[in-house]
């Protein structure tokens, strides 16, 4: 034997075992991170950024009511229209544009235009002209 294994039961289930051994570390992980992080909010019980930040925000406030509300209802985490939904929409547009660019190079792409035009010449003969007619008097 050279040492491989042919068994693909073994091999199965010991690729099952690690995905366990894994996903049980990534919760021991995840619990000890939590326990970690009361641990330093009970060393620090009170961060004084609000207090440097306060002045400036009560400022803006005071000087652009509607846009700070829209700002500050935007930037909440504690809804979901607020910081949530506005990153949902960063990410869209950001796809949207990703991929109008990757379809852009598809289209545009000669290989893909030349496949395209002999699979049209294949599928000539194929085509029914009443059909296309009533097809396109759908759109």
């Amino acid at each position: 034997m050279d040492g491989s294994i042919n068994n693909p039961l073994i091999v199965l289930l010991m690729a099952v075992f690690c995905i366990l051994l894994l996903w049980q570390a990534s919760w021991q992980l995840v619990r000890l991170t939590a326990i970690a992080l009361q641990v330093l909010a009970s060393r620090f019980p009170r961060s004084h950024i609000m207090a440097r930040t306060h002045p400036l925000r009560a400022a803006l406030a005071r000087r652009l009511p509607r846009s700070y509300a829209f700002t500050a209802a935007r930037l909440t985490p504690y809804r979901f229209s607020g910081l949530p939904l506005s990153l949902v929409v960063v990410a869209a547009v950001y796809l949207m544009f990703l991929l109008g660019g990757l379809i852009e190079e598809v289209v545009e792409a000669e290989e893909i235009v030349r496949f395209d035009a002999a699979i049209d010449r294949v599928l000539a003969p194929y085509r029914v002209p009443l059909l296309i007619q009533a097809e396109t008097s759908i759109r």
